[in-house]
């Protein structure tokens, strides 16, 4: 049989989905994809390897963002995301307590648009407030912050 094909169920072969997309990352790219060829690997500055920023939240609400009329479960959305198996349930929890997804049954959905409307404002807020004066350094606010168990 055919290694890029499954069977279901009732018997019925069909193409199985890739976990990752071939893409011809080169040691040019201005953007690094998952995964990357080793010569890029180890001919890049270790900086331009650095995590995109995205967190596993970010990942989840694109991808239901992106199929705002359906739901998935926990394992689709785990697969479609990357996110770890051990992390997926806890960002789909927090995220069901901000009120951007809907849980019902084992099924997981995009939140009210009012509330996923808010949290893409205050996304879009935070990316134009980088651009414009820079990325925050926590260690420069940190040496700033008000110690709240220092007697004032």
């Amino acid at each position: 049989m055919d290694p890029h094909l499954v069977v279901d169920d009732c018997g019925t072969a069909a193409p199985t989905k890739p976990k990752y997309t071939d893409t011809s990352n080169t040691s040019t790219d201005t953007k690094i994809h998952m995964p990357i060829d080793i010569e890029t690997f180890e001919s890049s500055p270790e900086d331009h390897l650095q995590h995109s920023g995205e967190t596993n939240a970010d990942r989840v609400m694109r991808f239901l963002a992106t199929h705002p009329d359906q739901a998935f479960t926990q394992s689709e959305i785990r697969d479609a995301t990357d996110v770890k198996p051990g992390s997926i349930s806890v960002v789909l929890s927090r995220l069901e307590d901000r009120g951007l997804i809907r849980h019902k049954g084992t099924y997981w959905a995009l939140g009210e648009a009012d509330e996923v409307a808010a949290y893409a404002n205050m996304i879009e807020s935070t990316r134009a407030a980088n651009d414009r004066f820079g990325a925050e350094d926590v260690d420069e606010w940190l040496e700033h912050a008000v110690d709240d168990k220092e007697p004032k």
